[in-house]
């Protein structure tokens, strides 16, 4: 998913459908959203940044330390959301956390807890970074794919509601179906 948005590079609105927040971080640009399955919730990038409060590109930093449950990453130990959510948006993706943190021992005041973030944080360095890999999203990848040569029609609702059927998906799906615009 996320190679094919780099491929657009700001060229082409792009709609993500998935529940997974991890995602989130794909969504760059004013047109881009992330739908849930129901096609009337949706986040688009200012929903995004408002949730992790920070730009969509630092939410694999924001991760890092607080970690990611549903993903088994366990962030840095004694830090949430909250705090790292501070952290980063202050200072910005790990390396100038990491370099404001070693250059100023007086870097995270006014923060709750301070001294122990700083401890905590300093003392997991290796790991911070190692799960800032683990939860950013690779855009990096191979994708033989030209969007101008690949378009996508809608699917005729019917299509969707036979399909949902012939697999036992059918019934409470149907109005989601129902709510979806009927393809030309």
């Amino acid at each position: 998913v996320t190679a094919l948005v780099a491929i657009g590079d700001g060229n082409y609105a792009v709609e993500i459908v998935s529940r997974d927040k991890d995602l989130l971080q794909s969504v760059r640009a004013p047109d881009d959203v992330m739908r849930e399955i129901d096609p009337t919730r949706f986040v688009d990038l200012a929903a995004a940044e408002a949730r992790f409060g920070v730009a969509t590109g630092l939410i694999p930093d924001v991760q890092a330390l607080s970690g990611d449950a549903i993903d088994g990453i366990p962030g840095i130990r004694g830090i949430g959301a909250r705090t790292a959510s501070q952290v980063i948006a202050r200072y910005g993706p790990l390396e100038s956390l990491y370099e404001a943190l070693e250059q100023d021992e007086t870097a995270l005041d006014g923060l709750r807890g301070a001294a122990r973030v700083r401890q905590r944080l300093l003392e997991a360095r290796r790991e911070a970074f190692l799960f800032r890999e683990l939860t950013r999203a690779r855009d990096d990848a191979d994708v033989p794919f030209a969007p101008h040569a690949a378009p996508v029609p809608s699917p005729r609702r019917e299509d969707v509601r036979q399909a949902l059927a012939a697999v036992g998906l059918d019934g409470r799906l149907n109005t989601r179906v129902r709510a979806f615009p009927e393809a030309a």
